[in-house]
């Protein structure tokens, strides 16, 4: 297959974008987000910031400076997201006042607003977001949550005024839809908690805004390794299903209003799956010929293809391709290079690729050239 990769950043500082589920780039496609920081051997800590910046592609990639940050992290980067409106905006998570929160910085004007608490997803139309104690995550998953705010609940296994929060945007009105206790009345007793402490982590809207998928983790007492389900619920808190049981479940993504792939574990089985949302029919494995590892998976927006990447092999490269969905041929785009410290896994750099809206360019987050930097891959038409 033919493509080009360029970078879209330049060193000596380090540029990346973080997650694989969230637009990048402007509406019009001109303005790519980044976050830019002075080193990448180490996690951030309470008073290190990340500028936030765009990359302006209509001229010559001039990066152009916006806000700063202090809740960010490698893997995830600060939620960057593209507020829909007359004027550009970018949100982005902070700590301000002493609480993590989401702010809306228009790019015109440089005004700020904050929203409200800080969002792990924002829904299609820009009419949602969810939010997260990340708090929580820094202690539970840590890599994935900020420094700087201690945790009211920590001590609390299933905090009830805690959980997934749905924020209204214009209105700034926020509230739990989920909270950590209405998951045990669900349960079966095989998939009782067992008294770990329970987090939340990965949350996503489906495409038209009306449902949210995310994951339940907790560490059972004497164990190492956490445990995860995945569940979908409404924006109202209702309906709320228990889609995979796990013990394993890791990326996902939306293949339609009603209807995921997952990473997971099916009758001892590994693979990718298609998962019903309400839970009415059992996981059916997909793509089974051209992915054969767990990676960060995302649908094109026209649906047609998949492009995931593979965390590093023995030589320290991770592979980034394509895959059809009509007849799961698997399509390269390259292998890069990613040195992996097997005890800093919260600084790596995982490629974490992502779509332009008109399906021709993918974005990712490499370091190698030496550097952490954002790269696009151009494809034919």
């Amino acid at each position: 297959m033919n493509y080009r990769v360029r970078a879209i950043t330049q060193p000596p500082k380090h540029h990346f974008f973080g997650y694989y589920d969230m637009r990048p780039w402007d509406p019009a496609g001109r303005y790519h987000l980044v976050l830019e920081v002075g080193f990448m051997d180490r996690p951030p800590a309470r008073e290190d910031f990340a500028a936030v910046c765009v990359v302006d592609l209509a001229e010559g990639g001039k990066l152009i400076p916006l806000a700063r940050t202090r809740a960010w992290n490698f893997q995830q980067g600060a939620m960057l997201h593209w507020l829909a409106g007359a004027e550009p905006t970018v949100l982005f998570n902070d700590r301000r006042g002493g609480r993590f929160v989401c702010v809306a910085h228009e790019m015109g004007s440089g005004q700020e607003k904050v929203l409200g608490p800080a969002i792990g997803a924002l829904s299609e139309d820009g009419r949602f977001a969810a939010t997260l104690n990340f708090s929580r995550i820094a202690i539970t998953r840590p890599g994935y949550g900020y420094e700087g705010v201690d945790d009211p609940r920590n001590e609390a296994n299933l905090p009830p005024d805690d959980g997934l929060g749905l924020l209204e945007v214009a209105s700034g009105r926020h509230r739990i839809i989920v909270s950590f206790p209405d998951l045990t009345e669900q349960q079966q007793p095989e998939l009782a908690y067992g008294g770990g402490k329970v987090w939340f982590n990965h949350v996503y809207f489906n495409p038209s805004g009306t449902r949210l998928a995310f994951l339940c983790r907790w560490v059972p007492p004497g164990q190492k390794s956490w445990l995860t389900q995945m569940w979908t619920v409404g924006l109202d808190g209702k309906d709320l299903v228990r889609c995979l049981d796990g013990p394993l479940v890791s990326h996902f993504d939306w293949k339609d209003d009603q209807t995921l792939i997952a990473w997971t574990g099916v009758g001892g089985v590994e693979a990718m799956y298609e998962v019903d949302g309400m839970a009415r029919r059992p996981p059916a494995a997909v793509f089974r010929d051209a992915i054969d590892r767990d990676g960060h998976i995302c649908y094109s927006r026209d649906r047609r293809r998949v492009v995931t990447d593979t965390y590093p092999g023995p030589d320290g490269s991770r592979e980034l391709f394509l895959v059809e969905c009509a007849t799961g041929r698997k399509l390269s785009l390259g292998s890069y290079h990613s040195p992996v410290d097997p005890q800093r896994h919260e600084i790596r750099c995982d490629l974490h690729p992502s779509w332009s809206d008109d399906d021709r360019q993918i974005a990712f987050d490499g370091m190698h050239e030496g550097t952490r930097q954002r790269y696009v891959v151009e494809l034919p038409p």
